[in-house]
């Protein structure tokens, strides 16, 4: 111990120890929180991030199975083969139609025969029809035609993703067969959904979360994004002061990167994370001025104050010079032992010295006569 606190009173030792009890819990409990505690918030914000990411991935997922599902429910169909194979002219009158499209929640249908011989097809886009040729998928110079239009096997359909003049399109192609799956293949059944404005907000009600997705070329033009780091399956995430933005690739019909899939989570979980730090930071802080104050006054009313009152009983008898006066210090400790030890020893101090006097008084006497 240092000649400055051992030159202190002894109140002020015990108040500077509690000070620095306090200090130094305060100091490792804030440790405690900023290393264990705000990183499990962390983690866990990092975790709903890429699950919401993964959450908007499966919901575009889900909306390809079920363009293929639709694929699948006509491609196999008697009228339509026999459609194909010019055998059965009303079916156009009867089932391809507008209303067809809008029952199906298709923007794009069109129907190929052998060697993709275009027999029928119908784009709706923002409710007015237009030519498929605007699609730049479907002629005979489109880098997908042959892969939509021309299928060799029962079981070579096509469904993904895929680049349109007008946007990106949820497409899905399916040979046409006969309704028992039997062959052989007599045309090409496509179907198409614009990845627009609508459907995305459709998607964000559906899955909760922030997304968007944009072209992979518009995305590499902004800063900091290399398109090199962008892996088809991988999830990047950057954390920004507000939310988490992650990113994924989504491939085309051809396994080619197109889309990069983006959502963007706020950081509600490490702003709830913060406020618990600082709860408990200030809960600590209380229970721990609560203890040092209660301790205080414990070892103020049980130690300190009863070595004071014996140090002035003590300065009082030597100003004095009466040993007789006890300090009836009223306590069953050992400060209270001590005391009553204390008041022992001066009445015993104080009997041996009246008789000395006594014994002196008589000698005195005795030399006198």
């Amino acid at each position: 111990m240092s000649n400055t606190v051992a030159g202190l009173p002894l109140q002020r030792k015990v108040s500077v120890a509690l000070l620095i009890t306090i200090a130094a819990f305060t100091a490792i409990s804030y440790f405690i929180l900023s290393m264990v505690i705000a990183p499990a918030f962390d983690e866990l914000e990092l975790s709903a991030a890429r699950t919401d990411l993964v959450r908007s991935e499966r919901a575009i997922q889900t909306d390809i199975e079920n363009l293929e599902f639709i694929t699948l429910d006509w491609g196999p169909w008697d009228d339509i083969y026999e459609y194909v194979l010019g055998n059965n002219p009303g079916f156009q009158k009867s089932n391809l139609d507008r209303p067809t499209l809008t029952n199906l929640d298709l923007d794009m249908m069109a129907v190929f025969a052998l060697d993709s011989k275009l027999m029928w097809d119908q784009l709706l886009v923002d409710g007015e029809e237009r030519p498929t040729s605007e699609l730049g998928i479907l002629g005979p110079a489109d880098l997908a035609y042959s892969h939509l239009t021309a299928h060799t096997s029962p079981d070579s359909g096509v469904v993904g993703i895929v680049r349109t003049k007008l946007g990106p399109m949820l497409i899905g192609s399916q040979p046409i067969l006969r309704s028992d799956d039997s062959g052989p293949v007599a045309g090409a059944l496509v179907m198409a959904q614009f990845l627009d404005d609508e459907r995305m907000l459709r998607l964000r009600d559906k899955t909760e979360v922030l997304l968007d997705w944009q072209l992979i070329e518009e995305f590499n033009q902004h800063p900091g994004h290399d398109p090199r780091s962008l892996e088809p399956g991988d999830i990047h995430m950057a954390a920004g002061a507000d939310a988490i933005n992650s990113h994924t690739v989504l491939n085309d019909i051809f396994g080619k990167p197109l889309l990069i899939l983006s959502s963007r989570t706020p950081r509600a979980i490490s702003a709830l994370g913060q406020q618990t730090v600082a709860g408990a930071m200030g809960l600590l802080l209380a229970a721990g001025l609560l203890a040092t104050v209660v301790m205080w006054f414990l070892l103020r009313g049980t130690i300190l104050a009863p070595i004071e009152a014996l140090a002035q009983h003590m300065q009082k008898i030597r100003k004095s010079g009466d040993l007789s006066e006890k300090l009836h210090l009223r306590s069953n400790d050992e400060i209270g032992a001590l005391a009553d030890e204390f008041d022992n020893l001066t009445f015993e101090v104080n009997e041996s010295r009246s008789a000395l006097l006594f014994k002196s008084f008589k000698a005195g006497k005795a030399d006198t006569a």
